[in-house]
């Protein structure tokens, strides 16, 4: 037993030094000033938005808190009526369904609802997307107050937990941006304003499965603040595969690791996430006061 644990410590200290070079080797200029956005002005705090159901009950919080704060949100929010009341600065989308060809009519049509929206906004707002989506999106909105940051993404959970948060702190490395959430989060923290609050960022999805006990078909409520599309009532069947539980509660899993991460980053930098909303999982963050 010795022997074996042995021969596995030594095994995990040299992938994760094999990782780390390639990390430093491979690290380059991609990351160089991604957070840094000049046409925005370094306002004191940060308040994160993601459209979980909880996100109602906070409402006059955030527009009472709005001036005081850079405002991020994500993915179909520009479907609320807030949008244009919040005028936020950065948009956030990580999901492929926003620019992949391989998803049901009714999904790309509700994308083109909301790239037609982003069209009308008349205030400066920056779309952080992943590289595969950058050219996509690009070409699909064509505002001119709106610019676009491209995250090239160099992604490792090294078996050192401390390799991993160094690393993340010092820009080496991108978490793994499995949520909308987590790349959010993690470009608030690296803009390093004081406080960052979050609202609507439940992680209760987990909850939200159900299996029909004859045809073994899944569905998922999907839930939101706002009023479900027919799309996003039809996870099931977007990306035309059948579904399969252990993916989708791995990457669940390795979600909340990432916002755990995040935590551990935000706290050597001296930066505080409260979490402001009313029924997260995430117990990684100090919970709002009332």
């Amino acid at each position: 037993m010795k022997g074996n644990r042995f021969l596995d410590t030594t095994i995990n200290t040299f992938t994760d030094i094999i990782y780390f070079v390639l990390t430093l080797f491979l690290r380059i200029s991609r990351l160089k000033n991604l957070e840094t956005d000049p046409i925005f002005s370094n306002k004191r705090n940060t308040i994160l938005i993601c459209n979980g159901p909880s996100l109602s009950e906070s409402i006059d919080w955030i527009q009472n808190e709005r001036k005081a704060s850079e405002l991020y949100v994500t993915h179909y929010f520009a479907r609320s009526e807030l949008f244009f009341k919040l005028k936020p600065e950065f948009y956030i989308f990580v999901d492929s369904l926003f620019w992949s060809e391989d998803v049901q009519e009714y999904y790309k049509r509700e994308n083109s609802k909301i790239f037609d929206i982003l069209e009308k906004i008349n205030w400066k707002m920056s779309i952080i997307v992943p590289v595969s989506g950058f050219k996509y999106l690009r070409k699909k909105i064509k505002n001119k107050n709106i610019s676009f940051k491209k995250i090239v993404t160099w992604s490792v959970n090294f078996n050192s937990e401390y390799l991993t948060i160094f690393c993340l702190k010092k820009k080496l490395i991108t978490p793994f941006c499995s949520s909308a959430a987590i790349l959010a989060l993690w470009h608030a923290i690296l803009r390093e304003r004081k406080n960052i609050f979050l609202f609507g960022v439940d992680f209760s999805h987990f909850k939200d499965y159900s299996v029909d006990q004859i045809t073994n078909e899944v569905t998922l409520l999907n839930s939101h603040f706002y009023k479900n599309s027919k799309a996003e009532n039809s996870l099931n069947k977007r990306l035309n595969r059948s579904f399969e539980f252990h993916t989708t509660f791995s990457k669940i899993s390795l979600s909340f690791y990432q916002m755990y991460l995040l935590s551990r980053v935000a706290f050597l930098k001296e930066i505080k996430i409260i979490n402001g909303s009313k029924n997260s999982y995430l117990n990684y963050f100090p919970r709002l006061k009332k």
